[in-house]
């Protein structure tokens, strides 16, 4: 990999004044970004993006989907000697699959 970066005695000092890896990282971070290894997202400082000075800033992620909602509710229909089990996220939409099912038999 020929992005190693190799220890000077500035780093080596943050690292051995550091008390906890949160102090350690934010130090080491602004240390690089001063001396223009790394350049630092000012909107994201905490676990931003950092790139190499000369490289474009890389977007961010689209936002994930929402995943579907878990089934709530679960109705029992029996239709003649029929049986079926509902599950949804209301009871409106159970209602709605029920009057489909009664709509299939014409009942």
């Amino acid at each position: 990999m020929t992005e190693f970066l190799k220890s000077n005695p500035a780093l080596d000092k943050i690292v051995n004044a550091s008390t906890n890896v949160e102090m350690m990282r934010e130090a080491l971070k602004r240390e690089l970004a001063n001396t223009g290894i790394i350049a630092r997202d000012p909107e994201s400082l905490g676990y931003g993006i950092q790139r190499l000075p000369g490289q474009e800033p890389v977007p961010a992620p689209p936002a994930a989907a929402q995943p579907p909602a878990e089934p709530t509710c679960m109705r029992v229909v029996y239709v003649g000697n029929n049986r079926f089990e509902m599950y949804g996220v209301s009871e409106t939409e159970l209602d709605e699959k029920e009057r489909q099912i009664r709509a299939m038999f014409s009942v």
